[in-house]
């Protein structure tokens, strides 16, 4: 009985460290700034297209502070998250001491009472710090498992996301094709040159206007 008292005790450790996981997703948890980054991505690569624009009608200093607002928001909701992770991880550590000292505090008068031995006392509180330590570099490994999900998610979107490589590659043969077979239209096959200006008088041809335009 005595020592189905430390078992509980120890067991109590990863439950407790589950719990407080739980909790703290659901009452400490911090947005993150995938909107922000979105939208500084997407300004980013306006400014980058209208550079010469920008240049132009001397617009860098309204663009520097457009990006030196959405950067400071960024950095606003990655410091919030990165503090609310780190206030709260070390929880899970103080566990063990809790765990310790509980088993400690109730139990230490049945050793001076003869009810307890002194070795199988001092063996419940080693096991009970061996798997409170084991459950915390569990919980630790679990947390950094976690915290690449978000980026393994968006890599497996984007790679999975349709692409025009068949339809490029296509495309491209087929304008090979077109301009050769007007080009030996024109007697310039691969045994004959023609100047620049012969070549510069080929005709340009549209294919699927319709969908282009659509």
């Amino acid at each position: 009985v005595k020592m189905q008292r430390g078992v509980s005790y120890a067991l109590a450790i990863p439950a407790l460290v589950i719990v407080w996981d739980l909790f703290r997703d659901k009452c400490f948890k911090v947005a993150g700034a995938h909107a922000e980054k979105a939208d500084l991505a997407s300004f980013t690569y306006e400014a980058c297209e209208e550079a010469e624009l920008i240049d132009s009608f001397l617009l860098r200093p309204q663009a520097n502070a457009g990006f030196s607002k959405r950067a400071d928001a960024i950095r606003t909701k990655v410091l919030s998250k990165a503090a609310s992770n780190l206030n709260t991880f070390f929880v899970a550590k103080w566990l063990g001491p809790l765990a310790v000292g509980s088993y400690m505090l109730w139990h230490a008068n049945e050793v001076f009472a003869g009810e307890l031995l002194l070795g199988r006392f001092l063996g419940t509180v080693a096991m009970i710090k061996k798997i409170t330590k084991d459950s915390v570099r569990l919980h630790g490994a679990f947390f950094d498992i976690v915290s690449t999900l978000p980026a393994l998610r968006n890599t497996t979107i984007m790679l999975n996301k349709k692409t025009k490589l068949h339809h490029s590659k296509a495309l491209s043969l087929l304008r090979r094709q077109g301009t050769t077979r007007k080009m030996e239209e024109m007697a310039m096959g691969p045994t004959k040159t023609g100047s620049p200006q012969e070549v510069d008088e080929l005709a340009i041809t549209c294919l699927n206007l319709d969908k282009c335009i659509g």
